[in-house]
C-alpha cells in the first residue's frame, strides 16, 4: 500500500495563509488621532513629573487634576480653583497643542508638545523649542 503525503509546498502555503488571515490590523487609518484622543478623554490626569533643562518642576503641579474633554476644552482644577483651556492633537497624534489660562504654573503648559510615549495610564510629552528639553509625564488620576 502506497502512502500519499501532501506536497510540502502546499502545506507551507496553507500555513502562511492561515497565519496571516488571523491577524487583524486595527482600523486607525480613518482617524489617526483616535487613540490619543480616546486616551486623553478616558480619565482625569495628573502631572507626576515635570523637568525643564534637568530641573525638577514637578512640585509646581501638585494638587492639580487635568481633564481633557472631547469638545477640545481642557480644565485644570484644584480644591480652590479651576483654569480653563483647550487642546488639539495633530500630525497623526504625535503633537499635542495645549493652551490654558490661569495662575502659575498653567501658562508653562502653553506649548506644542511632542508625544513621545502613550500607554494605558501614562502620557509622556516633550518640548525642545526653547533650546532645552522640557518633559512632562501625565498619569491617570
Amino acid at each position: 500500500m502506497k502512502k500519499h503525503f501532501p506536497n510540502p509546498f502546499v502545506l507551507f502555503a496553507l500555513f502562511v495563509i492561515l497565519a496571516f488571515s488571523s491577524c487583524n490590523k486595527p482600523d486607525t487609518d480613518a482617524n489617526p488621532n483616535f487613540s490619543l484622543t480616546e486616551l486623553l478623554t478616558s480619565s482625569a490626569w495628573k502631572i507626576i513629573y515635570c523637568s525643564e533643562a534637568g530641573n525638577d518642576r514637578s512640585s509646581n503641579f501638585e494638587g492639580y487634576t487635568f481633564s481633557f474633554l472631547t469638545s477640545g476644552k481642557m480644565i485644570a482644577s484644584t480644591a480652590t480653583e479651576n483654569s480653563m483651556g483647550s487642546w488639539t492633537n495633530e500630525n497623526s497624534a504625535s503633537i499635542l497643542n495645549i493652551s490654558i489660562s490661569g495662575n502659575s504654573p498653567m501658562p508653562y503648559l502653553n506649548k506644542n508638545w511632542r508625544v513621545t510615549s502613550t500607554e494605558n495610564s501614562t502620557i509622556i510629552l516633550q518640548n525642545d523649542n526653547s533650546g532645552s528639553i522640557t518633559e512632562i509625564h501625565f498619569i491617570k488620576n
